[in-house]
């Protein structure tokens, strides 16, 4: 028996196209681009005018963010091992004799 194949559609390359998306991308990495340094610039001069106290609470802002994460990573682990104990009791993982 004859095994019949079907035709392959070949795509036309169209490259009005693609010199058209890459117009697109690059204004768009151009934007991008001033827009990250704008903010790159707005962070160092704030930097650069705050005074002692903004930088002792935000560095004192980040250490309790990272000890939250730590303790709350700790919460979290405890919860999924009270919830697989829960279901260890009520027999949720055994196999059923009849299947």
């Amino acid at each position: 028996m004859a095994v019949k194949k079907t035709p392959i559609k070949k795509v036309a390359f169209n490259k009005a196209k693609v010199n058209n998306f890459k117009k697109v991308v690059k204004a768009e990495a151009r934007v991008i681009g001033k827009e990250g340094k704008e903010f790159g610039h707005k962070v160092g001069t704030r930097r650069e005018t705050s005074n002692t106290e903004e930088k002792v609470y935000t560095i004192l802002g980040i250490l309790l963010l990272i000890f939250g994460l730590y303790v709350l990573r700790q919460m979290i682990g405890g919860m999924i091992l009270i919830v697989i104990g829960i279901l260890f009791v009520t027999g949720f993982f055994m196999r059923k004799k009849g299947k």
